[in-house]
């Protein structure tokens, strides 16, 4: 079955965000304005609290977005958590590469310390591209690709904005210049645009096989966020989403259980 003309459309112009990003984080590159765009936004995000920038800027963590669409979909939305999983080896091998390839410094190796205002550990390598950044847009990504049969457009604004501000926070904490944020956006949504279109052609969350195999990794994504080593208060947040996660795993094994035994 061809995708429905609405449907090409969407694609077309998610991919055309994604190159423009691509192409905002070159020209951020190209003509040197990383440090004035970069302290610029360091001075307007201190307005809010160093907490909230910290705890937005772990929710970037992949493994903490992974439990996080876990808890959320695998109930109703397990098409989300598919096109992730899809994604994600797309989406880490991109940002294995380029950082392995173009080591770029951060702003803490390249800046003043005095100048710069860091929450969290001080890193000095590995800038381009933000990997937190990477999994928020992947995660938002998967979302909203799929707003016209799985999201309400609400949805998809909610995960896009909370993405954006999972970006913003990684040059709050001091830990990124805005071209890798830009860039890892681009990374993270084609990385979902792939995801979405392998989630589409080989459905695992309409199979028992796939559902339990959803189920399974929920469960132990879910388990393992206990046993990380987290100071507060992000070690709160890991306890409660690692039961979410858990338990939708969980929830989720013993309906595809209970489907085969009522089916036999």
């Amino acid at each position: 079955m061809r995708p429905a003309p609405q449907v090409l459309s969407r694609r077309r112009r998610w991919l055309q965000a994604s190159l423009a990003l691509a192409a905002a984080a070159c020209g951020f590159i190209a003509f040197d304005e990383q440090r004035t765009a970069f302290l610029a936004v360091q001075r307007a995000t201190q307005v809010v609290p160093d907490p909230v920038w910290h705890l937005l800027t772990w929710m970037g963590d992949a493994h903490l977005a992974l439990a996080l669409l876990a808890a959320v979909a695998l109930p109703c939305r397990a098409h989300w958590y598919t096109a992730m999983l899809y994604g994600a080896p797309v989406a880490a091998a991109a940002v294995r590469t380029f950082k392995t390839v173009w080591p770029l410094p951060r702003p803490f190796g390249v800046l003043d310390a005095s100048s710069i205002h860091v929450i969290g550990p001080a890193l000095h390598a590995g800038s381009f591209p933000s990997g937190h950044t990477v999994t928020a847009f992947l995660a938002a990504g998967c979302v909203a690709l799929g707003t016209a049969r799985w999201a309400s457009p609400r949805q998809a604004l909610f995960a896009l904005a909370l993405a954006s501000a999972i970006g913003v926070s990684r040059v709050a904490v001091g830990a990124h210049w805005p071209s890798d944020v830009l860039g890892g956006a681009a990374i993270g949504l084609l990385s979902a645009w792939v995801g979405v279109g392998l989630a589409n052609r080989w459905p695992l969350q309409r199979r028992p096989a796939g559902m339990s195999l959803l189920g399974t990794l929920a469960l132990v994504l879910g388990v393992a966020l206990w046993w990380r080593p987290l100071a507060n208060p992000e070690v709160w947040l890991a306890c409660a989403l690692g039961v979410a996660a858990a338990i939708a795993g969980a929830r989720t094994l013993w309906v595809v259980r209970r489907r085969a035994t009522m089916a036999a």
